[in-house]
């Protein structure tokens, strides 16, 4: 477990290592990672899908502008990263639901599972520039409202069969795989509520 002043000096390290970054990057792209001028028209955020660069985000998260953090957090949070549990989905997908569910449970993340050299060495120096350069930031354009357009008969003319012919097969297979994704969510689900209770009571302790 880390100590109190470990937690702190480790947690003021981060900060002070991403606003350095987040302030570099800005003066190199200016007109870039700033809230869009217009109130009115919530931005389109897309992130980068490459899983170093979402963890980096996923850490700096919480030390960069309100108007980002959530967005970040709200699309690491919302469902994993992936379900193919051969190739360590598993293990990804918790390492970033960790990271985004609050500072307090990052922090304990990153001093029990990273290295500190690699920390500051390697993910938030090129990662989390890499992350941000990888940022797109659109607002959301709204067009004028489109009119319904009329039609004769059906509009689907092709799906529709003669009442002689047979139904096709059902399709077992879509059935099988549909329930391995949901058995794999399942255990996400779980192994989630595992790890940050345990984190939790760590810090309680």
């Amino acid at each position: 477990m880390i100590d109190d002043k470990s937690f702190m000096k480790l947690s003021s390290e981060v900060r002070r290592t991403v606003l350095r970054q987040l302030e570099s990057y800005q003066k190199a792209s200016p007109r870039k990672l700033h809230p869009p001028g217009n109130s009115f028209n919530e931005p389109s955020i897309v992130l980068p899908r490459s899983r170093r660069l979402l963890r980096s985000l996923g850490i700096a998260c919480w030390f960069l502008p309100e108007w980002l953090k959530w967005e970040i957090i709200l699309q690491l949070s919302e469902k994993p990263y992936s379900l193919d549990f051969s190739s360590k989905g598993l293990e990804i997908s918790l390492e970033l639901r960790c990271l985004v569910e609050s500072q307090e449970i990052m922090i304990s993340y990153v001093s029990y599972f990273i290295n500190p050299r690699e920390l500051f060495g390697t993910i938030l120096q090129e990662d989390l520039l890499e992350a941000l350069k990888n940022i797109r930031v659109k607002e959301k354009q709204s067009g004028p409202v489109k009119k319904p357009i009329r039609r004769k008969g059906y509009k689907d003319k092709g799906s529709w069969r003669l009442p002689h012919r047979r139904l096709e097969k059902f399709d077992f297979t879509f059935i099988e795989e549909q329930n391995s994704k949901e058995l794999k969510s399942r255990i996400y689900l779980l192994f989630t509520k595992i790890f940050l209770s345990k984190f939790r009571e760590e810090r309680k302790r």
